[in-house]
């Protein structure tokens, strides 16, 4: 059972721009919690139960039982404006432990264009920089689809993506129009000698 109590925090964070905040562990009795070993994980999400979320990136200083957590300017002009909610959570092996939680309040940078309706961002972010897409193994004239079992969006030959047309649970098969435009340009490709009977 650990000894560490959470620690309810709130923070803010100023869209199109550099984030980073520091946490001290320490144990019910005040004393430094000894860090040797362990993992930090932090997350932030516009609702606790979202699906979706961004992760801080986390460094522990384990001489001062210390967690920084840092997000760069690219990546909190993405954040969704108004209240959201992030924890701080410590881990060794198959033990996590929850540190830090509490809400963040994002706010729009006026003078870096972060604000509106209009969703105009400075910061301009790659495809392969999304958390729900792998983007590992692609190649030229790839394409995007989605992947149930791993909840993110990956890149495949579109060959992969005839194959699960054709086993699609829902709607098995290849649409009418792809068949019959299919049958046409092969009459026309292939001639086919049948031989003589």
């Amino acid at each position: 059972m650990s000894t560490v109590p959470v620690v309810n925090l709130a923070l803010a964070i100023e869209r199109g721009t550099d984030f980073e905040s520091k946490f001290i562990i320490k144990n019910s009795d005040g004393s430094l919690f000894a860090l040797e070993g362990y993992n930090a994980i932090a997350k932030i999400r516009k609702h606790p139960t979202s699906q979706l979320y961004t992760s801080f990136v986390t460094a522990i200083t384990t001489e001062t039982s210390e967690i920084k957590i840092q997000m760069d300017a690219r990546t909190t002009a993405q954040l969704i404006s108004g209240r959201n909610y992030y924890d701080v959570v410590i881990n060794l092996d198959t033990t996590y432990i929850k540190v830090y939680s509490g809400s963040v309040i994002v706010t729009d940078t006026i003078s870096l264009g972060t604000g509106g309706t209009d969703g105009a961002l400075t910061a301009k972010v790659k495809f392969s920089d999304l958390i729900d897409v792998d983007t590992t193994g692609i190649k030229d004239s790839y394409i995007v689809m989605y992947d149930s079992v791993t909840q993110t969006y990956k890149a495949v030959n579109p060959d992969e993506v005839l194959s699960k047309a054709a086993t699609e649970p829902e709607s098995p098969g290849l649409p009418d129009d792809f068949k019959d435009l299919l049958d046409k340009d092969l009459d026309n490709r292939i001639d086919v000698d049948g031989g003589s009977f």
